[in-house]
């Protein structure tokens, strides 16, 4: 049934915790958070490899479509020139006892495949001297 999970119409992401079995679990984010970081309600479950899981992520500052750091708005640094062509490491889950990683998430941009592009024009402000690879002259 699509009102079970997907986009609502109004463009928000619908939440479905049904395959967990349990009605005690909170559909609701902050309360669901609540109740797994107590151990014995997080000690119940596990992830199951078969499944595909999403996640949200909430940046005030941080705009992936264009991945820059909106930090006014007057003032955003491209955040491309920094990344070298590799993505930005969101968060990861490993296991205590064996050491596996159960997920790790990394955002990309397609700009990020062009990372020889040369730094924009804030760039000098926020790398050092040494490590600096502006050229003379680059704005």
């Amino acid at each position: 049934d699509s009102h079970f999970y997907g986009v609502g119409e109004d463009g928000d992401i619908i939440e479905n915790t049904i395959l967990l079995g349990d009605v005690e679990v909170p559909q609701d984010g902050l309360a669901r958070r609540k109740y797994f970081s107590k151990n014995s309600n997080l000690a119940k479950y596990h992830f199951e490899t078969d499944f595909v899981y999403t996640f949200d992520f909430f940046s005030n500052f941080f705009v992936p479509s264009r991945y820059r750091l909106d930090l006014t708005p007057f003032f955003s640094i491209d955040l491309i020139p920094y990344f070298n062509g590799y993505p930005l490491f969101m968060s990861m889950a490993k296991e205590k006892a064996s050491g596996k990683y159960l997920w790790a998430t990394e955002m990309w941009h397609k700009r990020l495949l062009n990372h020889d592009e040369p730094p924009g024009r804030m760039a000098k402000f926020f790398v050092s001297d040494s490590s600096s690879s502006l050229e003379d002259g680059d704005t």
